[in-house]
């Protein structure tokens, strides 16, 4: 999820690579189909990673946990 995020904001979404990103996602769907709490919890840290890659900081919660770690 986080690649097919990247590819949107960097403007490199062709038809290939949204294929490509649409086949990998359903293929995990399906296996997570049983528990949909997972496939939220991914796109969640899909979306942290890009934040991270693009700015360099940890989300607010995390940076949080990992300074009183």
């Amino acid at each position: 999820m986080g690649s097919a995020f990247l590819c949107q904001l960097a403007g490199l979404d062709t038809s290939e690579t949204l294929q490509n990103s649409t086949a990998y996602i359903q293929s995990w769907l399906r296996v997570l189909k049983d528990n949909p709490k997972w496939v939220l919890r991914a796109s969640k840290q899909a979306k942290d990673a890009v934040e991270f890659v693009l700015t360099g900081k940890l989300p607010e919660v995390k940076a949080r946990a990992a300074a009183t770690a």
